[in-house]
């Protein structure tokens, strides 16, 4: 069934600007990126975010999703899109394969060397691309086993109920499924299927998408992360550079933030060199927010542009002294 959407309230949403991604049922509740560590490892993390507003969403239509025809459920759904965006929405029901899918909850992430607890990620996986992945969107350790238990008894007696799940198809890559899939609704339903080993049966809602969403991602994830996962979502971030950070007080808070208390990356040196083409004084005041950074000149890793091979390319070196930061300012900034 396709569905357009032209008075949704906006209440549910995934963002995306296709390095990092994002669920939102009124603030963001998942958020995945690449780890950007040399494999096609990626980082996402659940917000604690209580479910309450969720639940009182689905409330309307949880009884259909136990005990109604195809017909009523596609029915509920219809209204149930009015929460979402505006836009094109395909609607199926169907059943998501127990032996073919992979579920991924509140998995805590890899660690590399030894760290502290508050710089762990909270959820990491490789992608498997031989089975269709979905992502929960509540903290698994907030089910209620009792709930799971009457579902498990529901489908005994030969009851169907349905979770939600909700993707995007990207018409810029054309290619189906292109975000991540998340389980919408219905989390102790899909605990009683698995548990029991048998098919969940589903409702499938797919959005045809024809743009990226760049700053409403970041200002949507900042406070569902923790500071390192931000931090590290942002600097890696390879679509910085689709982002008018010398026009955004925001963007440029954040920017500030990094450079006077964190780290460089390549991403970021090329959002100051392309700003610096007309915003030379908006850089400047960025170049003085990182001299204000306490390990500036304390094995500080900074980028420069190397064409010694007849190739452009990055290559770092750490500042040690002010003279070392002022070369570098010189040789990027002053050209």
């Amino acid at each position: 069934m396709k569905v357009q959407i032209v008075s949704g309230q906006g209440i549910i949403k995934i963002l995306s600007d296709g390095f990092a991604e994002c669920l939102i049922i009124q603030k963001a509740l998942t958020v995945n990126w690449p780890d950007c560590r040399g494999s096609i490892g990626e980082y996402y993390a659940i917000s604690e975010h209580p479910a309450e507003k969720r639940d009182e969403l689905t409330e309307n239509i949880n009884q259909v999703l136990i005990n109604g025809t195809d017909s009523e459920i596609l029915d509920a759904i219809n209204n149930f899109l009015l929460l979402f965006e505006n836009g094109i929405y395909e609607v199926s029901i169907g059943k998501i394969p127990n032996d073919t899918a992979i579920f991924y909850n509140s998995i805590p992430g890899r660690t590399f060397g030894i760290i502290s607890e508050d710089e762990i990620f909270r959820g990491s996986f490789y992608p498997d691309f031989d089975r269709q992945e979905y992502f929960h969107t509540r903290p698994y350790n907030t089910l209620d086993k009792k709930r799971v238990e009457y579902y498990k008894q529901q489908i005994r007696a030969g009851l169907k109920p349905k979770i939600i799940t909700y993707d995007k198809y990207h018409l810029i890559y054309n290619q189906i499924n292109d975000s991540h899939s998340y389980v919408l609704d219905g989390h102790h339903k899909l605990e009683a299927y698995l548990s029991l080993g048998v098919d969940i049966n589903a409702v499938f809602i797919t959005k045809v998408e024809d743009s990226f969403a760049y700053e409403e991602l970041f200002s949507s994830v900042e406070y569902a992360l923790k500071p390192h996962e931000f931090r590290h979502m942002f600097l890696n971030n390879q679509r910085l550079d689709k982002l008018d950070f010398a026009n955004s007080p925001y963007l440029t808070s954040i920017l500030d933030k990094q450079l006077s208390n964190g780290k460089l990356s390549v991403n970021v040196i090329e959002v100051m060199l392309a700003a610096n083409k007309h915003h030379k004084d908006w850089v400047a005041v960025r170049l003085q927010k990182l001299e204000q950074n306490p390990d500036l000149y304390n094995g500080f890793r900074i980028y420069y542009v190397s064409t010694a091979y007849n190739y452009r390319a990055w290559r770092y070196r750490d500042i040690d002294t002010a003279t070392d930061f002022y070369k570098w300012k010189k040789l990027l900034f002053d050209n």
